[in-house]
C-alpha cells in the first residue's frame, strides 16, 4: 500500500512540475511579447529626428535564455537615404519623411551634409527606456543577465558610402543582473554598465564557417519543404543574397546566435475563389481553379484548368512552359482542386488532411535542424562551457494557423561536448535542444486555403 501511494505521489509531482513548467513557459513568452511591442514603440516615439530617420522595427527583439537571462535587441535607426550609383560613384539623396514640409530642400546631398543620429543620443534613448520600463523585466531569474543591445551597422551612408572604408560597425551594450532591475528606474540607467566596442568578427573564424556550413545544409540537406527565398541561400540577418559573407551575434556569456529564413514551398489552394467575382466571365466559364505559388507573394503562377480547354497560365507560353505544365497536369499530386461545386464538407476534408501534412514537415524540419545542430555545433571549440548555440529561424507562409512567425532553438555547450565525447547518443542530445516558437498576430482577413503537395 505505501509503495502505491509513494507512485502516485510521484506521478502527481511530476504532473504538478510540468504543468508549471507550461505555465512559466507561457507566461515568459507573454512578458516577451509584451516587452517588444513597449521598446518598439517607445523607440519610434523616442525618434530625435522623424524627417530624415526611421525605424527598423523588425530589428527590435527581446529573448529569454532560461540560465542565462534576457537579450534584448534594441530597434535600429537608419537614414531615410535614397542611393544612385553613376560610373560607379554613389549620390545620395534623403526621402522627405514629412509630406508637410515642402520648403526642407534636402535632395542631394552628400552623407556628411545629413544629420546622424549619435552615440550619445542612443545611449540617452536607450537609458530612456531603462528608466521608464526596466520593471518589465521582472520575470528574470536571480542571478541572471539582461543585456539590452544597440548594432550601428545597418546604417546605409556606411554602407554605401566609399570615402570611409575605416569605419567600423559598433554594438553599444548595456549589461546588468536580475539584481539591478529592483532599483528604481533612473538609479537602473545610472547604475548600468555601458560597453561600447567594435562588431569585429575576425577573431572568430569558426562561426563564419558554422554559417556557411547552415548555407550549404539549406541549399542541399534539409527537408525541401522548407527552403530559402531562392532555394539555396540563408538570409544572415537581412543580408542581401549578392553578399556572401555570413553574419551572427556573439555575447560573451551568452554564446553565438544565427539568424535566418526559410520559406514553406508547398502548393497554395484557395477554396472557393469563385465567390470573389461570380459573374464574371472569366470564373464563370471554368470549372476549377489552382494558385501555386511558393509562400513568398507576386511570385507564384496561376493555372486556371477546364474541361475543354489546356491549362492556361499568367506566365509566357513557350513550347517549354507547355510541356511542363502538361507533365505537371498528369501528375496527380498536381491534380486542381474542384471549386465551382465544391461541397463544405470536402474542402474540409482536403484542408484538414493538408495541414496534417504540413505539421508532419514542421516537425521533420525542426527536428532535423536540432540534428544537424548537435552534430556540427560541436565544431564551435572557442564556445565557453557557459554559452550555447542559437538558431533563430523566421517562417515566411500564408499557413500562419499551422505554422509560427519565428522559432527559436538553443543548444549548451556542455550538451555539444557530452555529444562530442560520445556521452551522449544523438537522440539524447537532441532531445536537450530547447525549442521556443513565437505565433503570428491574429489577421483581420478570413481568406480560406489548404496546403497540398
Amino acid at each position: 500500500m505505501l509503495k502505491i501511494t509513494g507512485c502516485i505521489t510521484m506521478i502527481l509531482y511530476s504532473v504538478v512540475a510540468q504543468a508549471q513548467k507550461v505555465a512559466d513557459t507561457t507566461r515568459f513568452q507573454r512578458d516577451e511579447e509584451v516587452l517588444r511591442t513597449v521598446l518598439l514603440e517607445y523607440f519610434k516615439e523616442a525618434n530625435p529626428d522623424k524627417k530624415s530617420q526611421r525605424v527598423i522595427t523588425q530589428n527590435g527583439e527581446v529573448h529569454y535564455f532560461p540560465g542565462f537571462g534576457l537579450l534584448i535587441s534594441a530597434p535600429t535607426y537608419t537614414n531615410s537615404l535614397g542611393v544612385k550609383v553613376i560610373n560607379g560613384d554613389a549620390y545620395y539623396y534623403k526621402f522627405n519623411m514629412d509630406e508637410d514640409d515642402d520648403n526642407d530642400d534636402d535632395t542631394n546631398k552628400t552623407p556628411s551634409a545629413i544629420k546622424v543620429i549619435e552615440k550619445e543620443q542612443i545611449i540617452t534613448i536607450m537609458k530612456g527606456f531603462l528608466s521608464s520600463y526596466g520593471n518589465l523585466f521582472g520575470f528574470v531569474k536571480p542571478g541572471e543577465k539582461i543585456f539590452f543591445y544597440y548594432d550601428k551597422r545597418y546604417d546605409q551612408e556606411r554602407k554605401y558610402n566609399s570615402q570611409d572604408k575605416t569605419a567600423k560597425p559598433e554594438r553599444i551594450l548595456f549589461e546588468f543582473t536580475q539584481e539591478d532591475t529592483r532599483l528604481a528606474g533612473q538609479e537602473l540607467a545610472a547604475k548600468t554598465k555601458v560597453n561600447i566596442e567594435p562588431i569585429d568578427k575576425t577573431s572568430k573564424p569558426e562561426y563564419e564557417i558554422m554559417g556557411k556550413i547552415f548555407t550549404n545544409l539549406f541549399g542541399n540537406g534539409f527537408d525541401k519543404s522548407f527552403v530559402t527565398a531562392d532555394n539555396n541561400f540563408v538570409y544572415f540577418n537581412g543580408l542581401e543574397k549578392s553578399t556572401t559573407k555570413e553574419r551572427y551575434e556573439f555575447f560573451k556569456g551568452l554564446g553565438v546566435i544565427y539568424n535566418f529564413s526559410v520559406n514553406y514551398n508547398r502548393s497554395l489552394k484557395l477554396h472557393g475563389v469563385a465567390t470573389m467575382n461570380t459573374s464574371s466571365d472569366v470564373w464563370s466559364n471554368h470549372k476549377s481553379m489552382t494558385i501555386t505559388r511558393p509562400a513568398i507573394a507576386g511570385s507564384g503562377t496561376v493555372t486556371i484548368v477546364s474541361e475543354s480547354e489546356e491549362e492556361v497560365t499568367t506566365s509566357a507560353k513557350s513550347e517549354k512552359g507547355k510541356a511542363k505544365n502538361k507533365s505537371k497536369k498528369e501528375d496527380k499530386s498536381l491534380e486542381p482542386v474542384q471549386v465551382m461545386g465544391t461541397t463544405a464538407a470536402s474542402e474540409k476534408t482536403g484542408k484538414n488532411k493538408d495541414t496534417q501534412t504540413s505539421v508532419q514537415d514542421y516537425a521533420n524540419f525542426i527536428n532535423e535542424v536540432k540534428a544537424y545542430m548537435i552534430e556540427y555545433g560541436r565544431t564551435l571549440r572557442t564556445l565557453a562551457p557557459t554559452e550555447r548555440l542559437v538558431v533563430n529561424i523566421s517562417i515566411n507562409t500564408w499557413n500562419k494557423e499551422t505554422f509560427p512567425q519565428k522559432v527559436e532553438l538553443s543548444v549548451p555547450k556542455t550538451v555539444l561536448d557530452e555529444y562530442d565525447k560520445q556521452s551522449l547518443t544523438l537522440a539524447e542530445a537532441v532531445s536537450k535542444v530547447r525549442v521556443s516558437e513565437q505565433k503570428h498576430k491574429a489577421s483581420s482577413h478570413n481568406i480560406q486555403y489548404q496546403w497540398s503537395k
